[in-house]
């Protein structure tokens, strides 16, 4: 009975296992072909939407450029769903995404995707090749992870099989790109320099080697000489034009950009073309903005005339009325009167867009376009109410701008904070004081409205002894709230070991740091929201100052150009802001794909035993709600078993 017993017992398990380890997608043809209509059967079951009633199918057609989006009806229930569709003639490959809201299933990153086939039954030529972008950069479109081995592996075997792709040197060169084999990185820079040795070589590839040397291959003087070569070989070639272009768009002074207009324009000649009408739009529309934000509104109206993209145009609106605002409900606005007009027009733009599918990216759904709209138009509404406010409407403000947090889910600190005092001026102080502990307990307030809720207490209860414990309640909620909401993104990966130099030439090593939670920082000077989360991060810093088991690095990466002239420019930027950061040179940028990021800024908090817990990307939010998120990913980190059973991977 034992012997018999025990069998069962590994027969269930096997059957457990194989249960799990089953495909969840299959596709009828198996092997598909361009033009034709394709089958498939999904199980959801022990996937992340396992017990969804609703879910979507996206699939996304690859052919050489952006892919094209169709949406599947499925059918079925029960976790059991069918769906079908047909590819064009042009189609090479396609990914499949399965969602619901903001659940999507994409094979645990490894992506739901086939290649397609000819009549011979080999993949079509580039199919591959596009599967590997998509791994390589644009599959983030559907969630996909970003998967540099496999669109290398995808890229060498097309390669292999496809005789006339090695033909083309910058093909091949795009599709080693990545590789940071040295094998590899020699055969490009052979490529690229017979590519210039060839007399008969364009500009436009001479441009695109130079581009790989400088961006890519980090060898800047080779990318200067080949500049040199290609303004000998055309000397009236498109670098005076681009260099006339970068020049026009550097000026601020509108006079004398008005003056380059003209020669632009006139570079242009008769605008026949869309092309051309569009490059126009450009230039009309950066003169436009110069001259609004300079207060010369005649010559936005003369210049805007140009531009015909209701997108573009609401832009140029909304960033001048901006402007006006004085860019915060508690600044000194410029001139509201003629601001407000503008931006009402920039809203009447989005909306007249809303149900125009003409400049629908190929690959977004029409849910997904107007989803983006409806952002935009939050956004935008966010300045308009800012000048009803500054014009005495508070109520027009209060009603405008309770949409445009709607729109954005009540995420936006900067917005909230608008709406609270518009709500206070048009609703009261008990409705006002309603909202903020909303805010406070979701954890998306700044310290000006944790101010105007202590000012409404103290006028409501007069009474600061309580305050304290009140505002303690209200953010022991949201602190609650935040720790569960992390708790689900944490993870449990060993952190690559790096060695790298620090600005004074020091070494600095994983290793040396174990022992202590560490934050990681990637950045780069030229990284926009890196900077802007600066403040927050300098904060975080000083808190820490005197935890000896807390150590932040900031490791720059990603720059371009000579060494010693980027670790020049960090250190200036650095001292210029009188950052207290202990920042790391990644000059070969090596540490960072070691850490598989994807854009910057990035951060990583690891524990005392040299394990990844939390990555957090991008910012957008305060300098005060980066600091408290930090503290609680410290803390979290901190108090962690090393060596605890991962929860997911990044």
């Amino acid at each position: 009975m034992k012997r018999l017993s025990l069998l069962a017992i590994i027969f269930a398990g096997l059957m457990l296992h194989a249960g799990f380890a089953q495909v969840a997608l299959t596709f009828s043809p198996e092997k598909p072909s361009p033009g034709k209509k394709i089958s498939f059967r999904y199980d959801a079951s022990n996937t992340s939407l396992m017990g969804h009633e609703n879910p979507v199918a996206l699939v996304y057609l690859l052919e050489g450029k952006l892919p094209l989006v169709r949406e599947v009806k499925l059918t079925g229930k029960g976790n059991k769903y069918a769906g079908e569709f047909t590819t064009n003639d042009t189609t090479r490959a396609f990914f499949i995404s399965f969602g619901e809201e903001d659940k999507k299933d994409n094979n645990n990153d490894q992506g739901y995707y086939r290649l397609l086939y000819d009549e011979t039954g080999k993949p079509v030529k580039g199919a591959k090749k596009d599967v590997a972008s998509a791994f390589s950069s644009y599959g983030s479109i559907w969630g996909l992870k970003r998967n540099v081995e496999e669109a290398l592996r995808l890229s060498r075997e097309e390669l292999a099989a496809n005789s006339e792709l090695n033909e083309k040197p910058l093909e091949v060169v795009k599709l080693l790109l990545l590789s940071k084999d040295k094998e590899d990185i020699e055969r490009m820079k052979t490529l690229l320099n017979k590519l210039v040795a060839n007399t008969s070589t364009t500009e436009a590839d001479l441009s695109e080697a130079k581009i790989y040397f400088e961006n890519s291959i980090k060898d800047k003087p080779r990318a200067n000489e080949i500049d040199s070569i290609i303004r000998n070989r055309y000397p009236g070639g498109t670098w005076v034009k681009a260099e006339a272009q970068n020049k026009y768009y550097r000026e601020k002074d509108p006079a004398k950009k008005e003056l380059m207009f003209a020669d632009l324009k006139k570079d242009i000649g008769e605008p026949d073309t869309d092309t051309k009408k569009q490059q126009l739009a450009g230039y009309a529309g950066n003169l436009a903005m110069a001259y609004g934000i300079a207060g010369n509104f005649d010559k936005l109206k003369e210049y805007t005339a140009y531009v015909s993209d209701k997108q573009y145009l609401a832009s140029i609106y909304n960033s001048i009325a901006w402007k006006e605002t004085g860019e915060s409900v508690h600044a000194k606005p410029g001139n509201v009167a003629l601001a407000l007009p503008l931006s009402a027009r920039s809203l009447e733009l989005i909306r007249e867009q809303q149900n125009d599918l003409s400049n629908k990216a190929p690959f977004r759904t029409e849910a997904e376009h107007r989803k983006s709209l409806d952002f935009t138009y939050g956004m935008y509404a966010d300045t308009y109410a800012l000048l009803l406010y500054h014009s005495g409407e508070f109520q027009k403000a209060y009603d405008i701008q309770k949409n445009a947090i709607e729109l954005n889910k009540r995420k936006d600190v900067s917005m909230n904070e608008s709406f609270a005092v518009y709500t206070q001026k048009a609703k009261g102080n008990e409705a006002a004081k309603a909202e903020l502990e909303s805010f406070v307990k979701d954890g998306r307030y700044s310290p000006a409205m944790k101010k105007q809720l202590q000012e409404i207490f103290l006028a409501e209860k007069k009474d600061a002894a309580n305050w304290d414990s009140y505002i303690a309640d209200l953010e022991a909620a949201s602190i609650k709230a935040k720790k569960q909401e992390l708790l689900k993104k944490m993870i449990n990966l060993p952190a690559p070991g790096f060695k790298l130099r620090d600005m004074q030439g020091n070494e600095v090593t994983l290793a040396s740091l174990k022992g202590k939670t560490v934050v990681v920082d990637f950045w780069a000077t030229w990284c926009g929201p890196c900077i802007a989360s600066f403040p927050g991060m300098k904060l975080a810093v000083e808190k820490y100052k005197d935890d000896k088991d807390v150590k932040f690095v900031f490791i720059d990466t990603w720059e371009n150009g000579e060494k010693d002239e980027v670790k020049k420019n960090v250190g200036s930027f650095i001292e210029k802001n009188a950052y207290p950061f202990h920042v790391l040179m990644d000059e070969d940028s090596k540490v960072v794909e070691a850490f598989d990021v994807d854009g910057i800024p990035t951060k990583f908090i690891i524990d005392p035993g040299s394990r990844i817990r939390f990555k957090s990307v991008g910012f957008s939010g305060t300098a005060d709600g980066l600091v408290n998120e930090l503290a609680l990913m410290i803390e979290m980190a901190r108090g962690t078993t090393a060596g605890a059973p991962a929860k997911k991977a990044f």
